[in-house]
């Protein structure tokens, strides 16, 4: 049997793949980023990176983009990064002669957003070596929903329910 056959032209040429490889996705894949946050640190290890990146043909040329919002979902960033930055504390309330009082402070905490990880990751993603691919992460202040700010110091005690 005899079957017909074709030759299809590659839809890209090779030079840039050879240019996607040795300039991004080769660097790309190369070894983890780091992430600073004041004196923490967290690494994004190549597998994890790699599970974020695309690349796509656009127009011609190979071009990639590194979805942050599954990047900054994905347990291997989630976790530590939480542990890195933290969550706002509530204040805790108590009643003392009719009053409620503050007992214990509340305290902000910090969060990265998915737009701020992006940033700090995409442009380490070229570079080669440990010190180029560390940075800084922006964080943002989150404030706890009860501090002594928001407290309800002036409320009666009926109007507070208490845990039992």
């Amino acid at each position: 049997m005899t079957l017909p056959v074709s030759a299809t032209a590659p839809k890209l040429p090779a030079g840039e793949v050879n240019r996607f490889l040795d300039t991004y996705a080769q660097p790309a894949v190369s070894g983890p980023v780091t992430l600073t946050a004041g004196d923490q640190r967290l690494r994004i290890s190549p597998a994890t990176l790699s599970d974020h990146l695309t690349v796509k043909n656009d127009g011609g040329r190979l071009t990639a983009s590194l979805d942050e919002r599954a990047l900054l979902r994905d347990p291997d960033v989630a976790r530590p990064l939480a542990a890195l930055t933290g969550a706002p504390k509530e204040a805790s309330l108590g009643v003392r002669d009719g009053k409620v009082v503050v007992e214990s402070e509340g305290r902000p905490g910090h969060e990265v957003t998915a737009k701020a990880l992006g940033d700090a990751v995409r442009p380490l993603l070229t570079k080669s070596g440990d010190a180029a691919r560390t940075a800084p992460v922006a964080t943002r202040v989150t404030e706890p929903e009860l501090s002594s700010a928001s407290s309800p110091a002036s409320a009666s005690p009926s109007r507070c329910r208490r845990s039992r």
